[in-house]
This record gives structure tokens, C-alpha cells and sequence, in this order.
């Protein structure tokens, strides 16, 4: 009887030595995805176990008893294990802002919602820079930046008016030309009784070879035409009627008269010979001076 009890308590030490320990560990995942309870044997780790995901967060490591837990540690117990998070830095949409100007362009990359400080106005000779633009709409540099777009420098032709002032005249109208040019010159302007003199800018004699950087005004300066009459003393020939001309204007050519018995000689005025390229100052009798004709 005591040899059987021996064999029964060897057997039992046996049985008992050779069933191997097993440990249970659960996970609290804190608001995250579920992780079901594993059983590993003694001295096995949770090295592999995927860790769990949460909206919105990152997940740093497990916690055991609130201190950070090595997934190496060989289990030698029942535990539990809480997940340990980390909000999830945020990161901002950015978007692309392209600057054009003066076929330039430039790209920045802005996050959403940010402003971006107005470029400097890239110059361009002989154009006026307008604003910048999206599209056909101004673009407002206190607007956030909600996609990409792009800007555009938008110029015109820098034009300058030349603007005339006919005192009464007629014949010419307003005309633009580009800046730092010279203004064609203009047909001369009409103004009855008036002969036209100059073009002046500011009281001052205007030149057509200075370039323009502003809008001006020219000036018809003008001359009142006065006129003359001369008479013709035909000294008993035809009667030849009076003939206005302008004043210091050349005499020109003068009729001839006829007198029967005679040739015609010339034109004298005060006794003096005329010739048809003098200018006359005022009106004046012209006396006809023939020559007999002789029969012989």
C-alpha cells in the first residue's frame, strides 16, 4: 500500500512538470480599435501584437500600472495593458499661388487660409501697371488662400493726350500717343479772317521733337489777316476794278490795261516803279504808264 501511494505522487509530479504555465493579456485600447485578450505561455513577450488605431490620434506605447510597458518583457503573469495616445498634429492643406508679371513667374506654396503680401510692381517702359489680377476680377490681397490660383500683373499701353486749344479754329481733335514719344505734327487748324502762327505749350514755343510724358495742351496762336485794296489808275484806258489782297503780301501779278493809241508800259505807284514781288503795307493806287504808239 505505501508503494502504490509513492507511484500515485511520482505521477502526479510528472503530469504537473510537464504541463507548461499560461498567462492571459488583455488590452485596454482606450478609445480605440479592439484588441481581444491573448494567452501566451511563460516568458513568451506581446512583441508583433499589431497596435491598435484611433481617429484623430497616434499611438505612442502600452502602458502597464500608468508606466510604459516593453513589448520584450517576458510574461510571467496575468496583466493588463492600456494603450497610451498622442493627438494627431494636425497638418494644413497648402496650395500653390503663381505670380506672373512681365512674363515672369514665380510659385509659392501657401498653407489654406494664409494671405500672401502683395508683390512688388515689377516696371515695364512705356506701360501703366494696372493691378493684379485673377482672372478678369482685381485680386484682394486680404483674401485667404482657400486654392491654388493664379495672379497676373496686368499693364496698357502708357498712352498720353495731346489735347489742342484752337481759340475759335477748327480742324483738329484730341489724339493719344505713347508716352515718352513725339507728337506727329498735325494738320494746321482753320480760322477765318486768321492765319495760324504757331503751336505753344504753356506760353512757350512748342517742339515736335520732345517726347511726351504727360498729357499736355498745345495752343494755336493765331494772326488776324488784315487786307489791302489796290486801285487801278488806268489813265484813260480800260477800267480795271480794285483788288484785295492781305496785307505784307506780295502784289503778285497785275493786270494790263488798254489804251487805244497805246502800249502799255507798267505799273508805278507814287511816281515809282513797281515790281510784282513787292509787299504792300496799305492800300494804294497803282497809275498805269503807256507809250505812244507812232505810225509811221
Amino acid at each position: 500500500m505505501k508503494n502504490k501511494k509513492i507511484v500515485i505522487l511520482l505521477l502526479c509530479l510528472f503530469l504537473t512538470g510537464c504541463s507548461e504555465k499560461t498567462y492571459t493579456v488583455s488590452f485596454d485600447t482606450s478609445g480605440g480599435t479592439n484588441i481581444n485578450s491573448i494567452i501566451l505561455k511563460e516568458g513568451e513577450t506581446i512583441k508583433g501584437v499589431i497596435p491598435p488605431t484611433r481617429d484623430g490620434y497616434l499611438f505612442v506605447n502600452w502602458l502597464k500600472d500608468g508606466i510604459e510597458y516593453n513589448d520584450e518583457t517576458p510574461i510571467t503573469n496575468d496583466i493588463t495593458l492600456t494603450a497610451n495616445w498622442t493627438i494627431k498634429p494636425s497638418i494644413p492643406k497648402t496650395y500653390t499661388v503663381t505670380i506672373i508679371a512681365d512674363e515672369k513667374t514665380e510659385k509659392i506654396v501657401v498653407k489654406e487660409n494664409e494671405i500672401i503680401k502683395e508683390p512688388n510692381i515689377v516696371k515695364k517702359e512705356n506701360y501703366k501697371f494696372l493691378g493684379w489680377y485673377v482672372e478678369n476680377q482685381k485680386y484682394d490681397f486680404n483674401n485667404k488662400i482657400t486654392s491654388d490660383i493664379t495672379i497676373t500683373a496686368k499693364y496698357e499701353y502708357n498712352f498720353v493726350t495731346i489735347t489742342y486749344e484752337l481759340d475759335g479754329g477748327e480742324g483738329l481733335k484730341a489724339k493719344k500717343i505713347r508716352r515718352n514719344t513725339t507728337v506727329p505734327i498735325p494738320e494746321l487748324p482753320v480760322k477765318d479772317g486768321y492765319r495760324f502762327l504757331k503751336w505753344t505749350l504753356n506760353d512757350e514755343d512748342f517742339s515736335f521733337t520732345t517726347k511726351i510724358k504727360k498729357n499736355i495742351t498745345l495752343k494755336a496762336n493765331w494772326e488776324k489777316i488784315e487786307y489791302v485794296t489796290l486801285n487801278f489808275d488806268t489813265d484813260g484806258g480800260n477800267k480795271i476794278e480794285p483788288k484785295t489782297i492781305e496785307k505784307y503780301s506780295k502784289i503778285g501779278e497785275l493786270p494790263t490795261p488798254i489804251k487805244e493809241g497805246y502800249k502799255f508800259i507798267e505799273w508805278y505807284i507814287n511816281d515809282k516803279k513797281i515790281e510784282t514781288d513787292i509787299t504792300i503795307e496799305n492800300n494804294v493806287i497803282l497809275k498805269a504808264i503807256y507809250e505812244e504808239i507812232v505810225n509811221e
